[in-house]
């Protein structure tokens, strides 16, 4: 059982980008990480997210669907690469299989997750990727 109490403003200072074309999960990002004092950003689209990270290129970390309207996973994150985005971004999918994490490492993605979203996972990529010590730009 996740402990909230201990991720209490943990995360403040810090932006995430939840890029998810699904409401409830929209919803249920913003509800489970609301204690942690994140700055939550929204997009719905591949093509939004370019947008979001061209006006605010702070963005930390951002929690990207692989299938999203009007830019995929895998086209938004070659576009951030080409943007040289610093954001760590993670891969989210429904369809996941025992090898997806190591597939999407290799595509270039920092980390993944699979949906149903477990909180204690969720809550581990972010300190591994909001307080990594070597948190540095991604080549292109």
């Amino acid at each position: 059982m996740l402990q909230l109490d201990r991720y209490k403003n943990k995360f403040a200072g810090k932006t995430i980008l939840v890029a998810d074309d699904v409401e409830d999960v929209l919803f249920y990002y913003k509800a489970l990480l609301q204690v942690t004092g994140i700055e939550v950003v929204e997009a719905r689209s591949g093509n939004e997210v370019i947008s979001i990270c061209r006006k605010k290129p702070d963005i930390d970390i951002i929690m990207l669907d692989i299938q999203m309207p009007n830019g995929d996973g895998m086209y938004t994150l070659g576009r951030l690469k080409e943007m040289h985005s610093r954001a760590a971004v993670v891969a989210q999918t429904a369809h996941a299989l025992p090898s997806d994490k190591l597939k999407y490492m290799k595509l270039g993605f920092d980390d993944y997750i699979c949906k149903p979203l477990r909180s204690e996972t969720l809550f581990q990529i972010l300190d591994d990727h909001l307080f990594a010590e070597d948190h540095e730009p991604r080549p292109a």
